[in-house]
């Protein structure tokens, strides 16, 4: 009986050498590729000499538990291969008396064999068996590459690299656009931050303002008062906001509540040291409620006069001009001048009254106020002859003298109404009107 050398080399082979040739019907995940070369000493055991076919089996087991051998098509080694699947095994047909009396011609199947093969192993690798794994994975390493490259900070320090190889229509998707939205947005965030901020900053400012009017003229406590409101805007994130506002918050609070005194100029003077307002700005912003159309013309006359006191630079005056003219179209120059030293006049009044009767001495707070030596000696004997009184019990002593001669008219009126007529009720006629 006479066998075809490639059925002869299935048949010895056995069936463990072939299973190395079988084709699995499902595709593992991973593939690894490799390439085997076959040799003649691999068949010796087809002549029954040596132990290479033990070898070589034990090493393709070893490689992978299922490998998978790719053959060109038309190759002699896939008649071996449907040969395998009824394949005896190798022991029983190695025997002496098998008799060959055909060529094996293993030059042929050495070279069917020894063609270039693929095997692909698998290993057990999770991130292709689970998707989430894989996503991430492919997550971190683009992180990574990203990292590698630079990150942001390429962008940052060479721009030109967000425009480079792109056309019009992607550096306005990709730049422009971004850029624009952006903007928008830090814009936006910005006025409700800066709103939030300037909120916070005034009711601190109108605060501490209330509390350095209350104490004013105690320099120690004032400036006391204004670190705090400092300190607390500082926390509270309205750091961009400055003294000014403090110092404008305080001239409000005067104007409305306060009287002009010389604690009230000494506190301005130094308030306007502090919070480092300069002549400039406080021209500017008494002009500003000077001029305001609701205002009586007090005011106005008291920022005059707090400008003289405070502002040192004559050349920021230029600033009042608006409001100066507003007020010699109601009064004449002469009578504005007047009645700005009137108000300085008042306030040293006051000042007398509020230092008591036991005073010996002229009272101090002339000089701030701005009066001459002359005009401040009259004042303090006026005050002096009428006993030292206050405002308010010169309010009420005012009040009684007017209801005094009140009462006196009355009782004039009541005489002379009594006269008119004599004891029967006739009405008496004049003398002087029978003479005539």
């Amino acid at each position: 009986m006479k066998f075809s050398a490639s059925a002869a080399a299935a048949l010895l082979a056995g069936a463990n050498f072939v299973e190395a040739f079988s084709i699995q019907s499902a595709v593992p995940h991973i593939r690894q590729p490799t390439f085997l070369k076959a040799t003649v000493d691999e068949f010796d055991s087809i002549l029954g000499e040596g132990s290479s076919y033990v070898e070589a089996a034990n090493s393709f087991s070893r490689k992978s538990s299922s490998p998978i051998v790719r053959v060109p098509d038309g190759s002699p080694a896939a008649t071996v291969t449907l040969a395998s699947s009824v394949a005896a095994p190798a022991e029983g047909l190695l025997g002496d008396d098998l008799g060959f009396e055909d060529d094996l011609g293993l030059g042929d199947l050495e070279s069917a064999i020894g063609e270039t093969t693929e095997e692909i192993s698998v290993d057990d690798n999770p991130l292709l068996k689970n998707e989430i794994l894989k996503r991430q994975h492919e997550k971190a390493l683009k992180k990574q590459q990203f990292k590698e490259s630079g990150g942001v900070m390429k962008y940052v320090k060479n721009p030109y690299l967000l425009i480079k190889g792109k056309d019009f229509s992607d550096i306005t998707v990709t730049v422009i656009i971004p850029a624009t939205l952006a903007a928008l947005a830090l814009r936006k965030v910005g006025e409700v931050v800066g709103g939030k901020l300037n909120e916070i900053a005034n009711n601190n400012y109108q605060e501490a303002a209330s509390k350095i009017a209350y104490h004013a003229g105690d320099i120690e406590e004032m400036q006391l008062l204004f670190k705090q409101c400092m300190k607390k805007n500082w926390f509270q994130g309205a750091v961009t906001y400055k003294g000014p506002e403090l110092f404008k918050k305080v001239v409000q609070y005067f104007l409305k509540v306060t009287r002009i005194s010389p604690a009230t100029v000494s506190s301005l003077q130094y308030l306007a040291s502090v919070c480092k307002i300069t002549d400039d700005e406080i021209c500017e912003y008494f002009n500003e409620l000077g001029t305001a159309d609701d205002l009586a013309s007090a005011t106005p006359l008291t920022l005059m006069f707090l400008a003289e006191r405070i502002v040192k630079n004559k050349s920021s005056k230029k600033f009042l001009r608006p409001m100066i003219r507003q007020l010699e179209g109601r009064f004449s120059e002469d009578i504005v001048k007047r009645m700005v030293t009137d108000i300085g006049v008042q306030a040293y009044r006051d000042a007398i009254a509020e230092a008591g009767k036991d005073q010996t001495k002229m009272t101090e707070g002339w000089k701030v106020l701005g009066l001459d030596k002359e005009t401040a000696t009259k004042t303090f004997e006026e005050r002096k002859a009428r006993g030292f009184m206050t405002l308010r019990e010169e309010l009420k002593d005012e009040e009684r003298k007017q209801l005094a001669k009140e009462a006196a008219d009355r009782a004039a009126a009541a005489e002379r109404l009594r006269n008119m007529f004599d004891e029967e009720g006739n009405v008496v006629e004049d003398d002087d009107e029978d003479e005539d």
